[in-house]
C-alpha cells in the first residue's frame, strides 16, 4: 500500500526547501509541513483546529502515532454517529448497528483513511452527527439549539481540512430540508426550515 499521506504530510519536503533556499534565494512565509499547526487556510484541505494537531502536542510531535490514533478515534466516531442517527429514525438497535458497521467499513475509510488521509476520515466521522442534529432541529421544538450544535460540528469539519466532505454534508442537508417541507401546514414549515438553514449557515461561517 502506498502510504502517501504519511510521507508527504508528515515530513518536510527537504528537496523543495533546499531548492527555494539555494536556487530561488527565498524561504517560505509558512511551513510546508501540514502537521506543524501553521494555519495556511488558503488550502481547504489543511487542518487547523483538529484532533490530530492536539494529539501531536500531547505526544510531543510523534506525528505517525498521532495519525494512527486519529484514524482509530475517527473510525469509531463514524460508527457511533451513524448508530445514533439511524436509531433516531428507526428505534431499532439491530438496524442501527448494521448501518453503523456499513458506514464504518465504507470505501472512503479504506480508500483514503488507511493511507493516513485524515482530511477525509475525520470530517467523514462527523457527518452523521451533523445530520442527526439537523434532523432534530427540523422536527423538534428546540430547533435553535440543535441547529447551532449542528453548525458548530460542521465548522469543525471545515477546520479539520474536510471542505469536500463538508460540501457533501451540506448538499445532503439541503436535500433533506427540501424533503422535510412535504406535509401539512406548508407555510409554517417553510418559515421554520428557512430559519434553521439560516442559523446553520451563519454559525458555520
Amino acid at each position: 500500500v502506498n502510504y502517501v499521506h504519511y510521507w508527504s504530510s508528515s515530513f518536510f519536503d527537504y528537496k523543495e526547501v533546499a531548492k527555494d533556499l539555494f536556487e530561488e534565494k527565498s524561504m517560505y512565509l509558512w511551513s510546508p509541513h501540514l502537521y506543524s499547526g501553521v494555519p495556511f487556510l488558503g488550502n481547504p484541505e489543511t487542518f487547523f483546529i483538529s484532533l490530530p494537531l492536539l494529539l501531536i502536542f500531547l505526544l510531543k510531535s510523534n506525528t505517525i502515532l498521532a495519525i494512527n490514533l486519529t484514524l482509530i478515534i475517527s473510525f469509531f466516531l463514524s460508527g457511533l454517529g451513524m448508530y445514533l442517527l439511524l436509531f433516531e429514525f428507526k428505534r431499532s438497535h439491530k438496524a442501527a448497528l448494521v448501518a453503523a458497521l456499513v458506514f464504518m467499513f465504507n470505501n472512503a475509510v479504506f480508500g483514503f483513511g488507511l493511507m493516513g488521509n485524515i482530511s477525509i476520515i475525520v470530517p467523514l466521522s462527523l457527518m452523521a452527527f451533523v445530520f442527526l442534529f439537523m434532523h432534530k432541529a427540523f422536527y423538534e421544538k428546540s430547533f435553535i439549539v440543535y441547529a447551532t450544535i449542528a453548525s458548530l460540528i460542521a465548522a469543525f469539519q471545515i477546520h479539520t481540512g474536510g471542505m469536500i466532505i463538508f460540501l457533501y454534508t451540506f448538499i445532503l442537508i439541503a436535500l433533506y430540508a427540501a424533503f422535510s417541507l412535504i406535509g401539512k401546514d406548508l407555510k409554517n414549515r417553510i418559515i421554520k426550515i428557512t430559519l434553521i438553514m439560516l442559523i446553520f449557515v451563519i454559525f458555520t461561517v
